[in-house]
């Protein structure tokens, strides 16, 4: 993925996660939009994570550079999930807020791909 898509993909992410953040305040009420707010930081924050190693993997010739890389996204999954962990466990986070909340970014990751897509129309070919 190019540079400036990972960055819209952030954008948006952050855009659908306030959204669904609203959402969830109307619906179910503050603690759950605090824990949606929670979701979408973190969620945000893994995704630029992931693009900046997964963009060091495949610039990296070496395949032991790559290995190294491979192990920094091992750790930063176990991270993410002790993150979690703490967050909804030990300090209370909503739950179902929180996972609303990581939604927005699995939309953005579905929608600003097919909005940066070229149109082509009937019978056009490339």
């Amino acid at each position: 993925m190019k540079n400036d898509t990972v960055k819209t993909i952030l954008l948006a992410g952050a855009g659908y996660g306030l959204a669904l953040s609203v959402l969830v305040y109307l619906g179910i009420g503050a603690h759950a939009a605090v824990g949606a707010l929670t979701g979408t930081v973190v969620s945000v924050l893994n995704f630029a994570a992931l693009a900046f190693i997964a963009a060091r993997i495949l610039q990296n010739a070496s395949p032991r550079g790559a290995a190294g890389m491979a192990v920094l996204m091992m750790v930063k999954l176990g991270f993410v999930a002790a993150l979690c962990y703490l967050l909804i466990v030990r300090h209370g986070v909503d739950a179902i807020g929180f996972a609303i909340g990581c939604g927005g970014i699995i939309l953005s990751v579905i929608t600003v791909p097919l909005l940066l897509a070229e149109r082509t129309e009937l019978g056009e070919e490339r």
